[in-house]
């Protein structure tokens, strides 16, 4: 005899397996300065999704700022050799305005404008730029501590608004603040594996 679940069954499965995670985060580390960035001049964080999960990327938060006439946007773009690839899709993850003045640092929520799945065991990286003539400073701590069930590696730069990046620095000692919130979607599941003989 073989039983099959109903499709109501497989979906009840998917709902309970997605919850919601964080990712990475060190926006509670020290501040320890700033990077300065612009049009041309981006700044790359990478962050490692674990093995066993898929995520859906909620929102990603860096700690900026610039003053009150800048625009930024954030991207997210897939490992290559160990940089960022861009050759590969971009990935969008939004543009935030309103900062609160040069040197005070504010917490800015990107949120993607769709659907960002970001694949478990693979490694992704957090692109930083500038919108208009107003540079905006990305904060980094010296704290090695993070949080979440992913972790990170080395933090890089373009000067060719992101076409290419220069060699990957470290990150065990400076980092850029960051956050990655994610949902956790179910991995793709053989309906083989649900028949019961």
């Amino acid at each position: 005899m073989k039983c099959s679940w109903t499709l109501a069954g497989l979906a009840m499965l998917s709902v309970t397996a997605a919850h919601a995670d964080v990712i990475f985060d060190n926006l509670s580390g020290a501040n320890a300065g700033v990077g300065i960035y612009s049009q041309t001049l981006w700044a790359g964080e990478e962050f490692n999704v674990p093995a066993g999960s898929n995520y859906i990327i909620d929102s990603v938060t860096l700690k900026l700022s610039a003053n009150s006439g800048a625009s930024a946007t954030a991207y997210l773009y897939e490992q290559a050799t160990n940089l960022p690839n861009p050759a590969g899709t971009i990935k969008n993850l939004g543009s935030v305005t309103g900062f609160s003045g040069i040197g005070i640092p504010d917490d800015k929520v990107f949120t993607p404008p769709s659907q960002l799945i970001v694949d478990a065991n693979t490694t992704y990286w957090v692109l930083l730029k500038a919108d208009n003539a107003n540079n905006v400073s990305w904060h980094y701590t010296g704290d090695a501590a993070t949080t979440g069930v992913g972790d990170y590696d080395f933090f890089c730069e373009s000067i060719n608004s992101g076409a290419s990046f220069g060699s990957p620095l470290p990150a065990f000692t400076t980092q850029f603040h960051m956050k990655v919130d994610g949902t956790v979607t179910a991995l793709p599941v053989e309906l083989d594996s649900f028949l019961i003989d």
